[in-house]
């Protein structure tokens, strides 16, 4: 029996590259279909792409760039490669909190091989290479992302003649916060140093590569425009290093062009390739997220290769962000948005832990009905103090009724939230009764209605906040006020009952005669308030009609209180004044001989010179003495003002005693009277 003999040797891929690469090197390695990137973009930037890993592609350059991916991603690419060989890989990418896990696979196949032996068909086989992995990218901090990737490897060059082997990448990118700067590094087809076929004692070695390079990303948004421009260099174990830089172009998000250039260093390779065979070129278009990528690679006589890729990349998952405690004090926590300039609005006030730095925060207000009526939003910074007018975002006033609050921030991948808190609206004022024991009073200590109790009630849905009671002068000025304490808050009743005995709070007097007026003010917790009034009289009949009767040197004097006279700044005598000036004339008749001077005073209050004020209220005198039967050859009227007090002006009982009336009886014609038997 004649030895089995090979008529036709596989011309496959598998074994042309290693053909090719060992014809390149002075020691060979196995497995070099792992060189191969199948991806279209990284292609069509001249493989520069270990620094710049930002999408599905990254499992077979750098593992790493999968911790910056947050977009979870499908890619599917076929390969037009050398010989009638093809290449198809596909995989798939799920992003994490952490960072991201992708899934990969890879087949390179070509034309079924026929075997003959002796001139007759033996079988048919297809020598293939396949791989299958699982990387793993994780986000370290802010700057460091690292990666590994463990793969399967199984290499098939003849039915009898294969080689399955274990072995993964690891690598690390550190980029700037900005993603504008990216440095990376990659150590590809780590494991075992060398391998073995089935049937075969040929130790062949792992295709190990390092790869360092850097990527540059401008981002121009008015021109809607993106740039990332990368550097690489790559150091197989077996062999001498090659340099690749590459640029891409995307505009609107759409449309991307690609340029690259692959440089080797070694000799043999350059002179088994033309001066165009580093160059790369590619372009891509993406729609919402679903696009195509095509890249063109020459490989001067031994032919052409051509990539298409199909990406769709989803909408982002929401990365479950680390809690941080956040409070909210609202204050007040009900108000009333009515333009009184009272709790008109109302502050909320958040309280975080330190914090790096806040991307944004938003403050929700929802109605009763579940409904957003407001949203206050920013970013970067977080006010101390946050105000709300009680608009909507239509920008009119919101409804009475009970609201809530919810707050959330977001910070350095953290998130912060306050659950919903109670806010009021409340626009009704307080309900407010008043009644006095009597509406007039006379504080003459004759302990008949010497005094009035003021009783009053407050009532509203919300506790109340405070209450006060003025009594208000004829003038329209406070004389007396009473003010609630701090123990009615919280309380939504408040019954009071309040003696009032006449008297002022700055001298401790009673209050001059004249109409008042006792003013209850009832504010709730929201600001809204009702006024009240009640009128109270104060009327005291005057204790002596006239003041005094004394001999002085000039004479006998007779003082008349102005108070019992006249109102305050005015000359028409009040009816009264008549009791008090006819007693006056009884005296005056006891000396028909004597001459009569009749004097008015006014204190500084009174501000109006004599002619205007005590003059004729002293001629005011005369005039009724003369119808009363005084001769009025025997009188004389004179006004002096507030000329000769005769009580200080600063104490309002001397301003008093100074608003007056005297009449003189001289003391000559008094004497001669005294004399006679």
């Amino acid at each position: 029996m004649k030895p089995e003999k090979r008529t036709l040797i596989p011309i496959l891929f598998p074994l042309l590259i290693c053909i090719f690469f060992s014809s390149l090197h002075a020691v060979s390695s196995g497995l070099d279909f792992l060189n191969i990137a199948p991806g279209a973009r990284p292609a069509g930037m001249g493989d520069a792409f270990t620094s710049v890993a930002d999408d599905l592609s990254a499992v077979y350059y750098n593992p790493a760039g999968l911790g910056f991916i947050t977009r979870p991603e499908f890619q599917a690419t076929y390969d037009y490669w050398l010989g009638d060989t093809y290449i198809e890989s596909g995989g798939y990418l799920h992003p994490f909190g952490f960072g991201a896990i992708a899934l990969n696979a890879l087949y390179l196949g070509g034309t079924p091989i026929t075997r003959f032996e002796d001139g007759s068909l033996k079988d048919t086989f297809n020598p293939n290479d396949t791989s299958a992995g699982i990387s793993l990218g994780i986000k370290a901090s802010k700057v460091l992302s690292i990666g590994v990737t463990g793969k399967s490897v199984t290499e098939s060059l003849d039915t009898n003649y294969s080689a399955n082997v274990i072995c993964g990448d690891a690598g690390f990118i550190l980029r700037t916060e900005n993603g504008v700067f990216s440095f990376g590094y990659a150590a590809r087809n780590l494991g075992v140093d060398d391998f073995s076929f089935s049937n075969s004692l040929i130790k062949e070695k792992m295709p190990f590569t390092q790869s360092a390079g850097i990527s540059f990303k401008v981002d121009m948004p008015e021109q809607s425009s993106l740039i990332n421009f990368a550097l690489q260099g790559d150091q197989p174990a077996f062999g001498k290093p090659s340099y690749s830089v590459g640029i891409e172009h995307v505009g609107a998000n759409v449309l991307a062009l690609r340029l690259g250039y692959k440089y080797y260093t070694d000799d043999a390779i350059t002179k088994a390739l033309d001066s165009m065979s580093g160059l790369r070129a590619g372009l891509g278009l993406s729609i919402k997220g679903i696009g195509f990528d095509y890249s063109y690679q020459p490989f001067a006589t031994v032919g052409d290769a051509h990539r298409v890729s199909f990406v769709m990349k989803f909408s982002d998952l929401p990365a479950t962000p680390k809690i941080f405690d956040v409070t909210l004090k609202i204050d007040p926590a009900s108000f009333s948005p009515n333009n009184d300039g009272i709790k008109d609005s109302t502050f909320f006030l958040p309280q975080t832990p330190p914090l790096t730095k806040i991307k944004s925060w938003s403050l929700s207000i929802y109605d009763p009905y579940n409904s957003v009526i407001k949203t206050i939003s920013g970013e970067e910074s977080l006010p101390k103090i946050i105000n709300w007018d009680g608009k909507t975002e239509s920008g009119s006033f919101a409804l009475e009724g009970n609201y809530e609050v919810e707050m959330i921030i977001n910070a350095d991948g953290k998130l912060g939230q306050v659950q919903r808190q109670p806010l009021q609206i409340d626009l009704t004022p307080p309900v407010l009764v008043i009644y006095a024991s009597t509406s007039t009073i006379t504080p003459n200590d004759d302990k008949i209605t010497d005094e009035t109790t003021f009783f009053f009630t407050i009532q509203d849905i919300n506790p109340i906040e405070r209450w006060q009671l003025n009594i208000i002068s004829p003038k329209n000025k406070i004389v007396k006020t009473y003010k609630s304490a701090e123990e009615i808050i919280g309380t939504k009743i408040v019954e009071k009952n309040i003696t009032w005995a006449g008297k002022d709070d700055v001298y401790s007097e009673v209050a001059p005669n004249g109409e008042y007026k006792a003013q209850v003010t009832a504010f709730d917790i929201a600001g809204n308030k009702t006024i009240l009034e009640i009128p109270i009289t104060i009327k005291v009949p005057p204790k002596e009609v006239i003041k005094e009767v004394k001999k002085e040197f000039q004479g006998l004097k007779i003082s008349l209180s102005s108070e019992v006279l006249f109102d305050r700044n005015k000359t028409t005598m009040k009816p009264e004044a008549y009791t008090a000036l006819d007693k006056a004339v009884e005296t005056i008749q006891n000396y028909p001989e004597n001459k009569i001077i009749i004097e008015g005073h006014t204190d500084i209050s009174e501000a109006k010179s004599e002619t205007e004020l005590s003059s004729p209220r002293a001629w005011g005198v005369y005039s009724y003495l003369v119808k009363k039967g005084v001769k009025a050859e025997r009188m004389s009227a004179k006004g002096w003002g507030s000329q000769k007090p005769i009580a200080p002006n600063t104490t309002r009982t001397g301003r008093m005693k100074n608003r007056r009336v005297e009449i003189t009886i001289s003391k000559d014609k008094l004497e001669a009277k005294q004399a006679t038997p």
